[in-house]
């Protein structure tokens, strides 16, 4: 249920909000392994860009600080030790003279960290704009398309639902660009598909996250990219009523997500299933996922993840079915 106020805020159900949560996220390791990558994934044109960007001591060190954030976001875990980091890459920020792609690309890093370790949308949108801003003066397309998507979850989050329906598609329009990676393209789109479910529109939403996951090379990207679109597709296939879909997406998740420890895809794993399970009624199952998906959090340092475990397993204790049971 979504009711709405003068102001275009969102008021919805807790089960609305848990369901809307997952574009970090996603896509956030997304942009930064794209332009750096880690040494078993070897460099490219855009982390020589990058390294070429760097024509200082203080780029250098910069360049260094996003190196061990993007290793955390690509990994899952560790988010809660990287404060450290974080406060080093801001007083470096405030230095003069740090180039303009690589000021761009700590803040986009720096919003999506206030988004998944934090559950900071507030923060999460003004780091965003600022490199959003940055990114428009110096026509990096692919950066633009990565803060246009975090904006857009972060809008969702914040109960700007519509107003991140309208960013996104404008963002499809800038993929049509020859210089659009196809990380960024698949990032955008997955984040339209999530926020089309958040709108309750799962058929445009699956449509969105299969055109993803079907574009050319898609299967060849970083790990967690796919993988996070396999979570909104689980999302998307429960909306929609297929139970085979849904079993199948969940199996493979656990394949990818568990042997690896991936806290925070595990964490998100388990908070899919337990709003499934919430949605089909079975209330003491979604509580576990919940309490699963509590701990994976906590473990990983991701405190989106654990705000809405939280949220999952305060509905799944007030569920109906579950009190009538305690009751009897």
């Amino acid at each position: 249920m979504v009711t709405f106020d003068g102001n275009d805020q969102r008021v919805r159900a807790p089960e609305v909000e848990i369901k809307a949560t997952f574009q970090w996220a996603h896509l956030l390791p997304a942009p930064c392994r794209a332009l750096f990558p880690s040494p078993a994934e070897g460099g490219g044109a855009a982390d020589s860009a990058c390294k070429a960007a760097a024509g200082s001591l203080a780029d250098t060190a910069v360049l260094a600080c996003l190196r061990v954030i993007d290793v955390h976001l690509s990994l899952g875990t560790g988010l809660a030790s990287l404060a450290a980091t974080r406060a080093e890459l801001l007083a470096l920020l405030d230095s003069p003279g740090t180039a303009q792609l690589l000021t761009s690309e700590s803040w986009l890093r720096l919003g999506v960290l206030a988004l998944l370790a934090e559950a900071d949308v507030v923060q999460a949108v003004e780091t965003a704009q600022k490199s959003l801003h940055l990114a428009v003066e110096g026509d990096e397309i692919s950066l633009q398309l990565s803060c246009l998507a975090l904006l857009g979850v972060a809008d969702a989050l914040a109960g700007r639902v519509v107003r991140a329906d309208v960013r996104l598609s404008d963002a499809m329009f800038l993929c049509a660009r020859r210089d659009a990676t196809l990380l960024a393209q698949v990032v955008v789109r997955g984040a339209a598909g999530l926020v089309a479910l958040m709108l309750g529109e799962p058929e445009r939403a699956d449509a969105e996250l299969v055109t993803a996951a079907g574009l050319a090379g898609a299967a060849g990207l970083p790990e967690s990219v796919p993988v996070l679109l396999l979570g909104h597709r689980l999302y998307a296939a429960a909306a929609l009523g297929r139970e085979a879909e849904s079993t199948d997406c969940a199996r493979l998740l656990g394949e990818v997500c568990i042997p690896a420890g991936r806290c925070l895809l595990c964490a998100y794993r388990h908070l899919a299933l337990g709003v499934l399970a919430l949605r089909s009624g079975q209330a003491l199952r979604a509580l576990e996922r919940a309490d699963a998906c509590i701990e994976q959090a906590g473990a990983g340092g991701v405190g989106l993840l654990l705000a809405l475990g939280t949220l999952l397993r305060v509905q799944a204790l007030a569920d109906p079915a579950r009190v009538k049971i305690v009751a009897t």
